[in-house]
C-alpha cells in the first residue's frame, strides 16, 4: 500500500513519518488541494484533526497537552507520539493491550524524552536543564 504523507521540510520530522508508516512517500508541497488528497499531514496544514490524520500544532489557540498530569503544549512530533506511541511500544515489547509495562514505558518515554522535544520545538525552556540532566543519566526524574 502506498501511503502519501506531507511533513515540514526540517530533518527532525523523520520521527513523524516513521510512526505513520515505515516507508512513506513524503511530499513537501504545501498546497491545500495537495494536502487534502494525502493520507496523513504532519506539521503543515494548520489543523489538528487526529481522526483524519492531520497533526499540526501551529494554529491560533492550539493548546493540546499530553494529559496524565503533564501541561506542556505539544509539538507535532509529540502529537504523533500521543496517538501512536502506545501502539508502537506494544508492538516492540510484544505485549497485549493494557499491559502495565507498556503504559509505564509510554509515560516514562514522554516524561524523559518527548516532553523535552516539545519544549525545544515550542520554545518553552522551563525545566529544560533538569530534563537534559535526566537524559544524560545523572538524575532520575
Amino acid at each position: 500500500m502506498d501511503v502519501k504523507v506531507d511533513v515540514h521540510k526540517k530533518t527532525h520530522r523523520a520521527l513523524k513519518s516513521y510512526t505513520i508508516n515505515n516507508d512513506p512517500l513524503i511530499h513537501e508541497q504545501n498546497l491545500t488541494n495537495v494536502l487534502e488528497s494525502l493520507d496523513a499531514v504532519l506539521d503543515v496544514g494548520g489543523v489538528y484533526y487526529p481522526n483524519n490524520d492531520r497533526y499540526d500544532h501551529l494554529q491560533k489557540g492550539f493548546a493540546e497537552v499530553f494529559g496524565h498530569g503533564f501541561t506542556t503544549k505539544l509539538s507535532s512530533s509529540v502529537l504523533i507520539y500521543k496517538h501512536f506511541g502506545s501502539e508502537i511500544i506494544k508492538k516492540e515489547l510484544q505485549v497485549d493491550e493494557g499491559h502495565p509495562d507498556e503504559h509505564q514505558l509510554f509515560l516514562a518515554t514522554y516524561k524523559s524524552f518527548m516532553e523535552l522535544l516539545c519544549r525545544e520545538v515550542t520554545g518553552d525552556r522551563r525545566l529544560f536543564t533538569l530534563h537534559r540532566v535526566a537524559l544524560n543519566g545523572y538524575v532520575v526524574v
